[in-house]
């Protein structure tokens, strides 16, 4: 039996990851040392996999269910992005 806490626990967890990829990204964006680059890229990158994971398991447990989406919905969405993208260019 699943404790009511676990999905308080893991949402958390979740949050923190999130809020971690964050601060990494706007690092890495600021960051001018290749060494401290590459190091922190790769901090960055396992922060994504843990983010993931986290992700999965409140999934498996029903707290984070996901839909999938239809095309029709798709297809709009990318038809707004390439609308944006050429009103950039």
């Amino acid at each position: 039996m699943q404790k009511p806490e676990e999905k308080y626990i893991l949402r958390d967890l979740l949050t923190l990851e999130k809020n971690m990829t964050d601060m990494y990204n706007n690092f890495l964006n600021e960051c001018s040392t290749p060494a401290i680059r590459d190091t922190v890229s790769t901090m960055l990158t396992e922060t994504h996999r843990m983010q993931h994971d986290i992700w999965q398991e409140l999934n498996n447990r029903g707290y984070y269910p996901v839909t999938q989406a239809e095309q029709k919905q798709l297809d709009t969405l990318v038809e707004k992005f390439r609308n944006v993208s050429t009103q950039l260019q």
